[in-house]
């Protein structure tokens, strides 16, 4: 039979909690992983923002001067920007921001302007604003861009405004007689309209 042999001192006693070194401290895989999880969807979404936003390779006659014809009203961008923002993968600071590069000296386009602008209510209301102008430029390129054809209301538009709609000056005052008054139809044209109610 063998003789038991001391119990070296530099050996841990079995009665001992061994001290378990790790390169994680427990707990934190969990951590690890939604952190990661967290870095590579929200790497994914910009790329797909990025994506949707980009109409860079689309070029418009008058854009580098700020002088392309707007054929939509006030209230149809407002429609179009807000089913824009619907999307699950476009915040507003970017559209802003895309919207901006689509004026001639990139004007910045801060929420609060875009703000303003969809809380007015009207075809010509908003006319002046850049983030009516920029964002038609924008919703132009990526019609263009997505290859999709022109709606039936701006081939109206088109047809009413040769010119493009006013974008330089408010129009708020209106020379009326008695008790007529200007109305505007939604292609923003002006009418006067008699106290009878007949235009």
């Amino acid at each position: 039979m063998s003789a038991l042999g001391e119990l070296d001192p530099n050996v841990a006693s079995s009665s001992h909690n061994p001290t378990i070194q790790c390169s994680t401290p427990p707990g934190d895989e969990n951590n690890q992983v939604a952190n990661n999880y967290e870095k590579n969807t929200g790497g994914s979404k910009k790329s797909e923002q990025n994506k949707l936003l980009d109409v860079s390779g689309v070029a418009l006659d008058g854009q580098d001067t700020e002088e392309v014809p707007v054929y939509d009203t006030c209230d149809e961008i407002r429609k179009k920007i807000r089913a824009f923002l619907r999307k699950p993968d476009v915040s507003q600071q970017a559209f802003c921001r895309a919207i901006s590069e689509c004026c001639a000296d990139e004007h910045k386009v801060q929420s609060r302007q875009l703000n303003s602008f969809l809380g007015k209510k009207g075809p010509m209301e908003g006319n002046t604003s850049t983030a009516f102008y920029g964002s038609y430029v924008f919703f132009e390129k990526l019609r263009m861009k997505e290859g999709k054809p022109k709606s039936q209301m701006r081939q109206e538009m088109e047809n009413i405004h040769r010119n493009g709609v006013n974008t330089t000056d408010q129009e708020r005052f209106w020379l009326c007689k008695g008790n007529d008054r200007p109305v505007r139809d939604k292609y923003g044209r002006m009418h006067i309209v008699k106290a009878g109610g007949r235009a």
